[in-house]
């Protein structure tokens, strides 16, 4: 079941009997797996399972039908493996992808992807504008309760 505002993009594939919550985004490409709960971004050419979903590996056969040069595929396998299975962090990975792997239009996407999920893009569920209680109320101008209240 796919919530509110939730944007999939070209060439998804998306198993049975799973939860994505609203405001997130699937990237091109992407497969999540069946049973999964979706509450954050998904990139791009990428395989996620999981209950909450979690990326697992590269969407190797997506990006042969997309026909994707063996070039360009050794590229974001390389990226993956630099940013999911490296002990750097995300900025540090993506430094490093984009002085080590050669530029292509799917990692230029990848790493723009990725670079908004970081910089507060659309990134999922916490940006959903009714996920903090306190927030919404503040937002509409409703009083605080004192169960909300800071001065307990």
């Amino acid at each position: 079941q796919l919530g509110g505002h939730v944007i999939v993009e070209d060439g998804v594939v998306i198993g049975g009997l799973l939860g994505v919550h609203q405001f997130v985004r699937i990237g091109k490409l992407a497969m999540v797996g069946g049973l999964s709960r979706v509450t954050q971004d998904i990139p791009p050419f990428m395989i996620t399972e999981g209950h909450p979903a979690r990326v697992v590996g590269v969407n190797v056969q997506g990006l042969r039908r997309g026909t994707f040069e063996a070039a360009v595929r050794q590229g974001i396998q390389r990226a993956y493996r630099l940013i999911y299975r490296s002990n750097l962090n995300l900025g540090d990975a993506l430094r490093h992808v984009s002085e080590t792997i050669p530029p292509s239009d799917a990692l230029a996407y990848l790493v723009d992807f990725l670079t908004s999920m970081h910089n507060g893009g659309y990134a999922g569920r916490q940006n959903d504008p009714m996920g903090n209680a306190a927030t919404a109320r503040e937002t509409v101008g409703a009083p605080k309760t004192a169960a909300h209240s800071s001065e307990h």
